[in-house]
Order: structure tokens, then C-alpha cells, then sequence
């Protein structure tokens, strides 16, 4: 089973949209996928509990959230390929960090302070996993691979465009070696009321213009576990 973990600090960044448009796309390419959400307490899971969804869902309230707990969840949907994962905004490395075939996307906007709050996630992370007084640049232990998923993006810019957009923020980024990996070719700007259908409504409804957009992602995401 593959496991795909969408996190991020900053609420708002569109990381709930992402994993349900994502899990669409595993669906649409018949990966069977299990949508999982994490919440805060007292928000309404979405897409849980609307009709037709083509893919199994689940969700967790966030001090519920224990590995075990999760583990549970998976366990119940023997039916699932993969897994989408849509962790709440309180960073939790050590949930991600138990399983290393994982792949962790941080939601990334174009707006300076989206790109910052990626960048710094992405710093957290690699801080997390690397032991104590050793350097960026020493070898950390093994954990999940790790992306910058663009979102809202112009999709005529390449992954170098969108690096040397974030050197600002971290001048790493335009190294291969240190650098944060971002995952192309992202997700585009979508139809704001399409988005609110497919999330919030009470039966799952899909544009073409989000299809199009869900398989692509998917195929990008399948190429990082082959």
C-alpha cells in the first residue's frame, strides 16, 4: 500500500483541497484510494460524509490521531491501494515518520508568505529527522521522501522556475543536494465554486476541469513510488 501524507502549518493553503482532488485521481486511474482526514476539534470532516464519493473515506479528530490510531483506520478499508492522508496543521513529523515508503507533500501557493510557511515546514522537517548537532548537509535518518506541491501556479513555469522563486526563502533550494524537491506539475489554478462543490457539498461532485487536474496529479505521484 502506498501511503501519501498532505501537511502543512499554515491553514489555508489548500491542503484538504489538494488531498481530495489527489485522491480523485488515484480513483479515476483505479488505484482504490482511502481519504483520510485529520481534524481540528470541532471542524466537519469534508467529503466524509457526502454521497457517491468513488473512493473510501475516512477521519479522525486530531487528539485522536495516535499511529495506532491511523494504523486502525487503514486497516478497516482492506479494499485500498493507497492512502491520502490530510494531517491536521499542528505539525506531527513523528505519525509521518513511521512509515518510510511514505510520501509527505507540503501545499505550496504562489503568494510570498504560502512559499515562505512551505519553505519553513520543509526546514521543520529535515530538522526533526536529523540528529541533534549535526548539519543540514549530514546524511539524516531514513524517513518518507518529501515534496513542494505547487498549487495555483502558472503552468507554463518548470520545477527550476519555481525554485529560483523560492531561494528567497531558502537559499537551498536551487541545490539539488539540499534543496526541497517539488513535485510537478502540481495542481492548477481550479474554479473556486467547482472547489466548493467537490469539497463541501453533500454529494460529491467533480467538474471536468478538476478530473483533468486530479489524473494528472495523480500520474505524477504514482512516478515517485515506482
Amino acid at each position: 500500500m502506498s501511503t501519501f501524507i498532505l501537511v502543512g502549518s499554515k491553514g489555508g493553503a489548500g491542503r484538504t483541497a489538494s488531498g481530495v482532488v489527489l485522491a480523485t485521481g488515484l480513483a479515476a486511474i483505479g488505484l482504490r484510494p482511502l481519504h483520510l482526514q485529520l481534524t481540528l476539534s470541532g471542524i466537519r470532516p469534508v467529503i466524509a460524509l457526502a454521497e457517491d464519493v468513488p473512493f473510501s473515506t475516512s477521519w479522525l479528530p486530531e487528539e485522536a490521531a495516535t499511529f495506532d490510531a491511523i494504523r486502525r483506520a487503514i486497516e478497516a478499508h482492506p479494499e485500498c491501494r493507497t492512502v491520502v492522508i490530510d494531517m491536521t496543521r499542528r505539525m506531527v513529523w513523528e505519525l509521518a515518520l513511521n512509515d518510510p515508503r511514505a510520501v509527505v507533500l507540503l501545499p505550496m501557493r504562489r503568494t510570498a508568505h504560502e512559499v515562505e510557511a512551505a519553505v519553513l515546514d520543509y526546514r521543520d522537517y529535515l530538522a526533526y529527522r536529523t540528529p541533534v548537532g549535526a548539519s543540514h548537509d549530514a546524511p539524516v535518518s531514513k524517513g518518507p521522501s518529501i515534496y513542494l506541491l505547487p498549487i495555483t501556479w502558472p503552468e507554463n513555469l518548470s520545477a527550476g522556475d519555481i525554485a529560483s522563486k523560492i531561494t528567497r526563502f531558502d537559499p537551498a533550494a536551487g541545490s539539488k543536494s539540499s534543496g526541497p524537491s517539488i513535485l510537478m506539475p502540481g495542481i492548477p489554478d481550479l474554479p473556486r465554486d467547482d472547489l466548493e462543490d467537490l469539497v463541501n457539498g453533500r454529494k460529491f461532485c467533480c467538474s471536468r476541469i478538476i478530473s483533468d487536474a486530479a489524473i494528472n496529479i495523480a500520474g505524477a505521484v504514482t512516478q515517485l513510488i515506482r
